[in-house]
């Protein structure tokens, strides 16, 4: 091997493959700079889009929250305000029901003061017409007894002038009047059997005249 293949590089050779392999390097970690770089603001992209998602989203949360909230309050006044309408509802029931058994109470008594005022006009009803129907039989009895006596009288008086000129006897209250009975015209009559008893007495007729009211 020729001595001239391992003669030692020059100081101006070194220095060129000294700059050389700097400038490799540093290309190289120019590079990996550069993708880092490109990596990191993918990344702060990504974020910055993750941002803004999650910028909606919490807008959109907010907007439900706030319906809720507002749901949550419309259902808790329409609660609250169904409660009172059935506190309501339960103490009017409970004075109805209150006035139905009182109605039906104060029904019952008067049903039962009805009865007792029928059953006592019945009662009335019937002894005013025993009474009315007793005052009927006897008015109708004592008009038979004078329209009788008018005919007796004016019979007896028609054959003697003693018995019409005689004074007429006026009975006192309460007290019977006894007075002959008229004979009859002479009529031609069949002759009757003899009788073999003894003769019979003549009829009277007893007028009953009513006591004078007081």
């Amino acid at each position: 091997m020729p001595l001239s293949l391992f003669r030692s590089p020059s100081p101006l050779e070194q220095a060129e493959k000294k700059i050389v392999k700097e400038g490799k390097k540093e290309d190289s970690n120019v590079k990996h700079e550069l993708k880092d770089l490109q990596t990191i603001e993918k990344e702060v992209d990504k974020a910055h889009k993750a941002l803004q998602k999650a910028q909606h989203m919490l807008a959109k949360r907010q907007k439900e929250e706030y319906k809720a909230a507002e749901t949550l309050n419309k259902a808790t006044a329409a609660h609250e305000l169904s409660t009172v309408k059935l506190n309501d509802a339960q103490a009017d029931l409970k004075l109805k029901q209150d006035r139905e058994a009182k109605l039906q109470k104060d029904l019952a008594a008067k049903r039962a003061e009805v009865d007792g005022v029928v059953s006592s006009q019945k009662a009335h009803n019937e002894a005013r017409e025993a009474r009315l129907s007793q005052i009927h039989h006897e008015r109708s009895a004592t008009h038979d007894l004078v329209q009788a006596s008018e005919v007796s009288s004016g019979s007896a008086a028609a054959p003697t002038t003693s018995a019409a000129s005689a004074p007429a006897i006026q009975p006192h209250a309460g007290e019977t009047v006894e007075s002959p009975v008229a004979e009859a015209p002479a009529t031609e009559a069949p002759a009757a059997e003899p009788s073999t008893g003894p003769p019979a007495a003549e009829p009277s007729t007893q007028i009953s005249v009513p006591a004078a009211s007081a």
